[in-house]
């Protein structure tokens, strides 16, 4: 079976996971992650990823040949779609939400982002992840590079087009900071520069780490780290906030995680839109 890779690192870690969860149904049978040209970027940090992740149960590789073929298909199916049905069927091509995602698929599509999907293997993806961290942190010499992490610290993961006022914002920056305690050192992991995070939030005594600063790995190994993480709606956010709770750190997610489910007439009125919770 053949799973298309999508999306940045918060995403590939949903079809990472779910990979690795039905190699592990399947007896041992390994299950491979492709990306291709015609729908990703295929970069630097796409392929550290695919090294990173890749294990007896997952492999990860590049293949433009698959995704030409995918992309025609697309193009038919956008033209025909009684003709897309045909050829899924055909050529056992499964797309989550449209097909019931079976071990005969030879390709499955989506973003696999059910949360309990993978619980039969949560002690095993929790172990490969903290392995990932580990290399991470100790290639980057993180404590070295941000000496700020050696002491206790808090973290928000803050994304500057998730605020209220933005195109696409919902969350209300005020009950990002009303999650945080006191007397303990705060840092922000953003894709904005400090002078952005600057124009919003009194960063006198806060530590602002940028995506220019950071790989997205780092990130994780950042956030994950904190003892009190405010995550975002954002899926790096969630895969942080899943490591950090099985460290025993406290977790603060948006009330509703889906953007199209939160009202916006509820969004700045002061409310608090997060609540602590566990990663079952």
């Amino acid at each position: 079976m053949k799973v298309q890779s999508a999306g940045r690192l918060g995403n590939i870690l949903f079809i990472w996971a779910y990979a690795f969860t039905t190699s592990a149904k399947q007896s041992s049978k390994r299950v491979t992650v492709f990306a291709d040209r015609y729908h990703t970027t295929i970069s630097k940090d796409l392929l550290e990823t695919f090294e990173l992740l890749s294990s007896p149960k997952v492999s990860f590789t590049i293949d433009d040949n698959l995704g030409h073929f995918l992309k025609v298909f697309d193009k038919l199916s956008s033209i025909t779609p009684r003709l897309m049905f045909a050829v899924r069927r055909i050529f056992r091509i499964q797309i989550e939400g449209l097909d019931h995602l079976s071990e005969s698929a030879w390709i499955q599509r989506g973003y696999f982002q059910q949360f309990n999907f993978f619980s039969d293997c949560r002690t095993e993806i929790l172990h490969e992840l903290e392995r990932i961290i580990e290399v991470v942190t100790k290639e980057s010499d993180l404590t070295m590079k941000f000496p700020f992490l050696r002491d206790d610290y808090q973290a928000i993961h803050v994304r500057l087009t998730d605020f209220v006022g933005s195109a696409s914002g919902v969350i209300c920056l005020e009950s990002q900071l009303n999650c945080l305690e006191k007397d303990v050192s705060i840092v922000i992991c953003t894709d904005g520069t400090e002078p952005e995070i600057s124009a919003k939030i009194d960063t006198s005594n806060i530590n602002v780490v940028t995506a220019a600063e950071s790989t997205a790995w780092e990130t994780i190994a950042i956030l994950s780290g904190a003892r009190n993480l405010v995550t975002t709606n954002s899926t790096l956010s969630w895969w942080s906030g899943f490591l950090a709770t099985s460290r025993g750190s406290k977790v603060w997610i948006p009330s509703s995680w889906k953007k199209h489910k939160i009202e916006p007439k509820l969004l700045g009125n002061g409310k608090n839109l997060f609540y602590p919770v566990k990663f079952e």
